[in-house]
């Protein structure tokens, strides 16, 4: 993970010198917000149930770096980003329903190519660090002596089982209303797994990792 953060970083770093042989980059800033669309996908665990995806937000800053006139841009991004997902399905004869909250401080490293003007394929890695995770379960279940039909809900903190830093990859358009304003979607897949590793639980080889799509609109000064 290390190799690969210090190789984004000197791609970026000797990307940004070459441009400066051939122009003076114009660096703008930015702020941006959003959508997102947010699930997970699982692997080598059967589920009983379904994952379905949950609406969050981002907001942040951005800057949008010209590394050659008009076709290439750079355009790194601090955001908040509110994640996770929703799962219904049964425990032990009990029926649950999670929501799962997941916030990330994540630093997308995007590359811009506009091979049509005003309109851009963007693309690029990106590191996030975990803020919380925390789920709320509603459960319900018939009582095995009384008869009775018992639920509740209970919020649990999974930070101690998510990863504090997450790779992934970005991969969208984006297109320029005006010379300030912009609005942009892009998809978003882990290259890491979001879960830390449990070698005493019923599945240790269980491998879940974020998907999310992202829809915005920023604003250039």
């Amino acid at each position: 993970m290390k190799k690969f953060t210090l190789l984004c970083a000197l791609l970026c770093f000797s990307l940004f010198v070459h441009a400066q042989d051939k122009v003076v980059p114009k660096t703008r800033f930015g702020i941006k917000g959003g959508l997102n669309v947010a699930s997970v996908g699982v692997k080598n665990e059967n589920i009983s149930g379904e994952i379905t995806p949950k609406t969050g937000f981002h907001a942040g800053l951005f800057f949008d770096i010209q590394l050659m006139a008009n076709k290439f841009y750079f355009r790194p991004e601090i955001l908040y980003s509110n994640q996770g997902y929703k799962f219904s399905g049964t425990n032990l004869n009990a029926k649950i329903n999670e929501k799962a909250n997941i916030n990330y401080l994540a630093i997308p490293l995007m590359f811009s190519v506009e091979p049509v003007k005003k309109l851009n394929i963007d693309f690029g890695p990106q590191v996030s660090f975990l803020l919380s995770s925390k789920s709320v379960i509603d459960y319900s279940f018939v009582d095995a002596v009384s008869g009775n039909l018992i639920s509740g809900s209970e919020t649990v903190d999974n930070k101690d089982e998510t990863k504090s830093i997450e790779m992934g990859l970005n991969i969208g358009l984006s297109y320029k209303i005006t010379s300030k304003l912009l609005v942009s979607g892009r998809y978003n897949f882990g290259l890491t797994m979001l879960n830390e590793r449990v070698p005493n639980s019923t599945n240790p080889n269980i491998e879940v990792r974020n998907k999310v799509f992202q829809f915005s609109i920023g604003y250039l000064f």
